[in-house]
């Protein structure tokens, strides 16, 4: 069964199942009707269920009936069969009347929850099972398990329930990114140092204290490891990984070099995973990288404005390289893929063999043709926005795209930090900004609060044709034109002249516009003009990089005033003065911002090629690049973490 099946199964058993009994509940004499046994289920457990019932025939105990299902249960539990313990547990409903066997029902459902929730990245499914989780790790601790009270784990080969629940409240913690809170959890409790008898799960949390660590600031650590000396070695370890100006193949010599003199170390004896993975990934510090671009037909340009990029790269590392006196002898070659959705005939298996590291292709149906001559090259970065494919445990690859998705996502989280709750959409109706769209409010909808019928608000959306469709959208959603009709009628009834001013709504807190820059310059003085008189308050409106233009004049930014960007940082103008970009200005002649958004893709993309290992094995981690902060999640796709800019009345930041 695979773990989407099984978080499903979980999922709709936890649901069933409710949050337990409380202690004090009356006595019950018999378990709940229900149907004998789940279709679902395999044959021995079915068996066992049986006996169980028919021992219960026999004897009328209830107790010993519900203890011999959660010893069942605890089994599977034991077997990492948690679809099983469900089963199980769903047959103890309402019969449970001994506080300490509500307890262990309680604890294996939290257990199997927080399993399931380490299977999945959406968080829209692991709320729900997170306070589920939380109201049962809270009657855990309050009927307080007593493993001497309890004689299950004397009939099983696991650690002690109190111990176990002890574990399930450090990783709730951990879920809710209660890092430091985790690890004193972990550690002040001797969690780890119970597990002696235990060296699979003792790894584990030698990994589980390795991975929370790594995800505090500095601060935070440094105040750990003062508590919790051991975890200084940690700090160790994680400057050398952290290190920016090392490279893959530098990096592992430095750890080699370090684990060669600390033999007797606790972390030499419990290796994080993760640096075992890292340095078993073989690095060749001299590459011969392929790059796959169209460079003829009608995406010419932005395949060149890519490879500037990654010459730029190229060119600065082979400086670096110089002023440290090392030795780079990699090689790039630029491979024209052409602009049709067929790839040009030149390139094969054969003519790749010789590159064993790969950046691009970047149009899709190129991806899928190279995907499908099975190579398997040490390092590829598709720049495109798909899953990579591999074989198991051969080579590393990754994609990265400049994705209009990734903006609108990162507006919401932008505006949620903001507590804004009722903003109102624009889109200019073009293919990009319908993208943009649909990603906000999928991001939306998936962070927001529900109301009282399990619903996330519906926002209101308007999209434009024209200038006149614009200005009508605009003070509709805002019932500007609703005061204008009641003004008109009030004026009519009068003879003498009515003194009015148009009221709008109250409750819209923020506008989203995925729109061109020609366009922005018109909806923010519409919104602006909207505003009643009788507010000094400011809607904000909040724009994706599809609206920015960084060569913009004066008298533009003035009528985007108050405005905020979410785009690259290499194109705010806080960076515009370093020297790459006044070279590239120079150089191109001040070129246009879809230029240097491509420039600033390719020039990442050979950066990322050097970390790719680091990167894609510390999941923590993020590299600062051009076109944002650079980080490889668990899909093995590449995520920028952008700058925001807001304007002035001055027309800067």
């Amino acid at each position: 069964m695979n773990l989407r099946t099984l978080f499903v199964t979980c999922s709709i058993s936890f649901f069933l199942i409710g949050c337990g009994v409380a202690p004090n509940q009356k006595p019950i004499s018999e378990p709940e009707k229900k149907p004998p046994f789940d279709t679902d289920m395999s044959g021995q457990e079915q068996k066992a269920l049986e006996n169980i019932e028919a021992r219960y025939a026999n004897s009328k105990d209830i107790n010993e009936r519900n203890l011999s299902l959660l010893i069942l249960a605890n089994n599977y539990k034991s077997a990492d069969d948690c679809r099983a313990v469900s089963i199980v547990i769903k047959h103890t409903q309402g019969s449970l009347n001994n506080s300490q066997h509500v307890a262990i029902s309680n604890l294996l459902k939290a257990e199997c929850a927080l399993d399931s929730i380490g299977n999945t990245s959406d968080s829209i499914n692991k709320q729900p099972l997170l306070s589920l989780v939380i109201k049962w790790l809270e009657t855990v601790n309050e009927n307080g398990i007593n493993s001497a009270k309890v004689p299950l784990s004397a009939s099983l080969n696991t650690i002690d329930f109190a111990t176990r629940a002890q574990i399930a409240s450090a990783r709730l913690l951990a879920q809710n990114k209660q890092y430091a809170s985790a690890l004193h959890q972990l550690l002040n409790a001797n969690i780890i140092d119970n597990l002696v008898d235990h060296p699979k799960l003792r790894t584990h949390f030698y990994n589980k204290a390795w991975e929370w660590f790594s995800l505090l600031d500095q601060d935070a650590r440094a105040q750990l490891a003062a508590t919790y000396p051991t975890l200084s070695e940690y700090i160790v370890f994680l400057n050398i990984v952290e290190d920016a100006s090392l490279d893959d193949n530098a990096r592992q010599a430095s750890i080699k070099q370090w684990l060669s003199t600390r033999t007797n170390l606790m972390i030499v004896s419990n290796l994080p995973t993760q640096i075992q993975q890292y340095l078993s990934i073989e690095h060749r510090q001299n590459q011969n990288i392929a790059v796959l671009l169209p460079l003829s037909g009608r995406l010419s340009a932005q395949g060149e404005a890519i490879q500037q990029g990654i010459l730029s790269a190229y060119y600065h590392k082979l400086a670096s390289a110089k002023k440290s006196k090392r030795v780079i002898q990699s090689t790039i070659e630029f491979i024209d893929t052409g602009s049709l959705n067929t790839l040009n005939t030149d390139i094969t298996a054969e003519s790749l063999v010789p590159y064993d590291t790969i950046i691009g292709p970047l149009l899709r149906s190129h991806i899928d043709e190279i995907n499908a001559l099975n190579l398997v090259p040490q390092r590829q970065l598709v720049l495109n926005q798909t899953q990579p494919r591999t074989k198991d445990g051969e080579g590393l690859l990754a994609a990265f795209s400049l994705s209009p998705e990734e903006e609108a996502q990162q507006i919401v989280a932008l505006m949620r930090t903001r507590t804004i709750r009722n903003p109102v959409v624009i889109d200019d109706g073009s293919a990009t900004a319908k993208r943009m769209n649909n990603a906000f409010i999928a991001a939306w909808k998936a962070t927001g609060e529900l109301s009282k019928n399990g619903q996330v608000q519906a926002l209101q959306q308007i999209s434009y044709t024209d200038n006149n469709s614009m200005r009508v959208g605009i003070t509709s959603a805002l019932d500007v034109l609703q005061s204008q009709r009641r003004i008109k009628q009030l004026s009519n009834l009068h003879q003498e002249r009515v003194h009015s001013v148009t009221r709008n709504r109250r409750d819209v807190d923020a506008f989203v516009v995925f729109a061109r820059p020609n366009d922005l310059e018109l909806i923010n003085p519409i919104i602006e003009s909207s505003i009643s008189l009788f507010t000094n308050e400011q809607i904000p409106v909040f724009a994706a990089s599809y609206g920015y233009d960084h060569k913009q004049s004066k008298n533009s930014q003035r009528d985007l005033r108050n405005l905020i960007f979410v785009d690259m940082p290499w194109l705010l103008s806080i960076q515009r003065g370093d020297p790459l970009s006044a070279s590239i200005d120079a150089l191109f002649n001040k070129p246009p911002s879809t230029f240097l958004r491509l420039f600033a893709f390719g020039y990442d993309a050979l950066s990322v090629v050097g970390n790719l290992a680091q990167l894609s094995t510390f999941e923590h981690l993020a590299i600062k690049g051009l076109s944002g902060d650079l980080s490889i999640n668990s899909s093995q796709q590449l995520t920028r973490e952008l700058t925001w800019l807001s304007i002035n009345e001055l027309g800067s930041q």
